[in-house]
């Protein structure tokens, strides 16, 4: 939702919308807007963390531990590739730099 429309036009009540759930049920999980987008990021890199770390493990050797790695990098940085991703992120990490 926010990669297809924008960080602006992402509110709880759109959330909720595109859901199909209560705007009042949305906040029962979080209280703030903010909350849930740091809530996403932090979801996000912990899953790219996770499945770097494990393929890191598995490695039998240095070139496949640089291989595993940058693998890795290279996924999440095509994932990030268009360029409203890349501005979502950057808006989304400095507004949490604040908290």
């Amino acid at each position: 939702m926010i990669v297809e429309q924008g960080l602006q036009r992402f509110t709880m009540e759109a959330l909720a919308r595109t859901a199909g759930v209560t705007t009042p049920l949305v906040y029962n999980y979080f209280s703030a807007r903010q909350a849930l987008l740091k809530s996403l990021l932090v979801q996000e890199y912990e899953s790219y963390r996770l499945k770097t770390v494990a393929e890191v493990r598995a490695a039998k050797s240095f070139d496949d531990v640089v291989r595993a790695y940058v693998t890795s990098n290279l996924i999440i940085m095509r994932r990030a590739a268009s360029y409203l991703y890349c501005r979502v992120s950057l808006k989304l990490l400095r507004s949490l730099s604040s908290i």
